[in-house]
């Protein structure tokens, strides 16, 4: 469990580095803030030290060699493609930044606090501090973009991708094992809890703040993962 959870990790850290790619040459592109295109080359270096990491983690505790499963590849792209090149830049900061990566840093928290066991803590703290400045770069920004009002509409497309299908199901999961609680693992129950107080206390209040109406992730979020 320990070397799956690890894996799959590995995977996801290699599919964000992808999109980070795509998103520093659009920012790149487009002539985004030389600040926001440092960032921006900063995350991919991060995602791909994370995947290092992550494999190291699972085949130490017993998975098969990932190296070759985790050969870097361009990253589908998620935004509709009916929208020009700025709003697709947009949407993919916003969904994987500002509500992706805001989640992923709580959950790492979270995941940092219950952890025990050395080395899964020392990587965790180290993807958790870098996860921050990942959702750092979509709040930076969307605070610079005034086109924005659009995005209200397309947010409900955007937390369908984001929120995985077993945090959609209200019944709750056995507690983990000690063992597993010593890597960070917890219960779905928790995870439940930790997505619905980050989305009402940290993304409708930051999407707000800049202007943009956050009702349908409120709405969302009541119809699909409320208690």
């Amino acid at each position: 469990m320990v070397a799956a959870m690890w894996a799959f990790r590995a995977r996801s850290e290699n599919l964000a580095a992808a999109r980070f790619v795509r998103i520093a040459e659009r920012l790149d592109g487009l002539g985004g803030p030389e600040s926001l295109r440092e960032l921006a080359r900063r995350s991919i270096t991060d995602e791909r030290r994370h995947r290092e990491r992550c494999a190291g983690l699972a085949e130490r505790f017993g998975h098969a060699p990932l190296a070759a499963e985790l050969v870097e590849q361009p990253s589908p792209e998620v935004a509709p493609r009916s929208l020009p090149a700025r709003r697709r830049l947009t949407y993919e900061l916003v969904a994987f930044c500002c509500l992706t990566e805001s989640i992923n840093a709580a959950l790492l928290t979270r995941s940092y606090a219950e952890a025990r066991e050395h080395d899964s803590r020392a990587a965790i703290r180290e993807i958790l501090a870098d996860e921050v400045q990942h959702a750092r770069l979509g709040w930076a920004y969307l605070s610079l973009e005034r086109d924005r009002e659009w995005l209200a509409a397309w947010f409900p497309m955007m937390l369908a991708a984001t929120v995985p299908e077993e945090l959609r199901d209200p019944r709750i999961q056995p507690e983990p094992s000690p063992a597993l609680r010593a890597h960070g693992v917890f219960a779905r129950r928790e995870l439940r809890s930790i997505l619905i107080e980050t989305v009402s206390g940290v993304i409708e209040p930051g999407l707000e703040l800049l202007g943009v109406d956050a009702g349908p992730i409120r709405t969302w979020i009541d119809e699909h993962v409320g208690e």
